[in-house]
């Protein structure tokens, strides 16, 4: 089965947890119901800043951690992850959906 044009299967854990403040062990991807490729971005919630930008995601991949580009303190922290789903060009954007997204330090 394939999503219907305009709509986009999400595939992710809702959060991540780390041991270190900088590799984070949480699925994401794109599902293999999608029609298009993706990257994924995360941000800090308050702050806006982007703190992980993934490589494109051909349909039906995934990876099961991810380094983001600055250190975080122990603690939990409030992100907004976004699915941006591109054209075969991989530069033109189609559309993105914004998630609420927790990132955990142990």
């Amino acid at each position: 089965n394939t999503t219907e044009s305009g709509y986009f299967t999400l595939q992710m854990q809702m959060q991540a947890v780390s041991d270190d403040g900088k590799i984070f062990k949480g699925e994401i991807g794109n599902a293999y119901e999608n029609t298009n490729k993706v990257f994924i971005t995360i941000s800090h919630k308050e702050t806006g800043e982007e703190i992980f930008k993934s490589n494109v995601f051909p349909v039906g991949t995934q990876i099961d951690e991810f380094e983001i580009s600055r250190k975080l303190d122990t603690g939990t922290y409030d992100a907004i992850m976004t699915f941006h789903s591109m054209e075969d060009d991989e530069i033109t954007e189609i559309s993105k959906v914004n998630v609420e997204y927790t990132l955990v330090v142990n």
